[in-house]
């Protein structure tokens, strides 16, 4: 684990643009840098860090910088200096409920066997008007760990029913030179699936606040349950289902790609150190 560019232009711009504040945090696993000599060199000129900074091993600097002047670090194990320990694979202890102003994933859940149970556990290790951070595989990550995360998840899993509130979910595609940003919307506004084909390694950036403590047992995929409201599926999805295989296959070909393209076009967005 560990912050690389986009990691830190994410937490940037939860500070900058959503008025997180990072003092008394915890970052799920120590953190490496891996960040670049280029944001580098921008990142001492807006924030208060020297360049010899960054040539630490780990990333403590960058949140201290950030405002975190309380910031504890949680792990299954202290092998790495974690000072609260904890396996997110079970409920959190009691006594971490409500216990951090700003809770940070960066690369952990997907890591988790019971991934649902992990963000149950980040969502109740944040006090209320706190904030949640995530940043984890979308795209084109098979085989880093046991997910790759789809943004109706995080739409959903920080719902007002969970008593959170999505204030950005970003997409960002990991390409050679540099990192290319795009911005979503909730597939339930959409009133349909979301499908997204990226053609390089595609992280996934939550910043979610929590406005209550409401709380629910499970949430369902939004699409499934407008059809179930309407006690129907769609009209085109009806008559799709009822083609021979053959026109299916080219329907899907000729038609259906092309279609998801042009609805689901990505917006580009364009983050500010």
């Amino acid at each position: 684990m560990g912050i690389d560019n986009a990691a830190a232009m994410l937490l940037v711009t939860a500070r900058n643009e959503n008025e997180v504040n990072f003092n008394n945090s915890v970052v799920i696993g120590r953190q490496k840098n891996y960040i670049s000599k280029t944001l580098s060199r921008k990142l001492v000129r807006n924030l208060s860090i020297s360049e010899n900074q960054f040539r630490n091993e780990y990333s403590e600097f960058l949140f201290k910088a950030l405002g975190a002047e309380n910031l504890s670090c949680l792990d299954i194990s202290a092998y790495e200096g974690a000072d609260v320990i904890q396996d997110l694979n079970i409920p959190i202890a009691d006594d971490l409920y409500g216990r951090f102003n700003c809770v940070i994933d960066i690369g952990t859940s997907e890591h988790i066997m019971d991934a649902a149970q992990s963000i149950s556990n980040l969502r109740n290790l944040c006090r209320l008007g706190g904030h949640v951070i995530m940043l984890n595989p979308a795209n084109n990550w098979l085989g880093h760990g046991f997910y790759q995360f789809s943004p109706e998840l995080f739409y959903r899993s920080f719902s007002d029913e969970f008593g959170f509130k999505i204030k950005q979910v970003f997409l960002i595609e990991k390409r050679f030179f540099s990192d290319k940003w795009f911005q979503l919307n909730d597939p339930k506004n959409e009133g349909r699936r979301v499908s997204i084909t990226t053609r390089y390694p595609t992280y996934i950036g939550v910043i979610a606040e929590k406005i209550s403590n409401s709380q629910i047992s499970s949430t369902n995929q939004s699409d499934y349950e407008l059809a179930w409201q309407k006690n129907q599926a769609s009209a085109l999805g009806s008559i799709y289902l009822r083609l021979p295989e053959i026109l299916k296959k080219i329907t899907s070909f000729l038609i259906i790609r092309n279609l998801e393209k042009y609805r689901n076009k990505l917006r580009k967005y364009k983050p500010k150190v």
